[in-house]
């Protein structure tokens, strides 16, 4: 992250996404019928000590057809706070955290605005940045 910071120029903008709530602590798949396919969110382990995960990508077909683990993503998770203060200490002079509106239901509405404060729900995505 210092490094990114020190290659932007003044100004320069540092965009990161980030999830997290209490599902992102379960082992888990999650599936989202989309235009003509199923995508699976697999969180395949989780280990609460170290940060640890390991998730998968997986995507089934009308026909029956599956792509097991088109994508595996072995990472430590971060939290917001964590991710905040990484960026604070890499030399950011300022950190926004852009949140997701609700429509109605309850549900995710596509807007996206700076927030100080989110939801304790049980699945979220944010964008962090981080401004030089």
């Amino acid at each position: 992250f210092r490094s990114v910071c020190n290659l932007l120029v003044d100004d320069g903008l540092f965009l990161l996404d980030a999830y997290g709530g209490s599902d992102s602590f379960i082992e888990m798949d999650e599936e989202r019928d989309l235009d003509g396919f199923t995508y699976v969110w697999d969180q395949h382990l989780v280990n609460p000590i170290n940060g640890d995960v390991v998730n998968h990508i997986h995507f089934e077909f009308p026909d029956g057809s599956k792509i097991k683990r088109a994508f595996t993503y072995n990472w430590r998770f971060w939290t917001l706070p964590e991710i905040r203060d990484v960026l604070l200490e890499a030399g950011f002079l300022r950190i926004a955290v852009y949140w997701e509106g609700v429509d109605e239901d309850g549900e995710g509405n596509g807007e996206w605005s700076i927030h100080e404060k989110g939801d304790a729900c049980a699945g979220w995505v944010a964008y962090i940045v981080g401004i030089k």
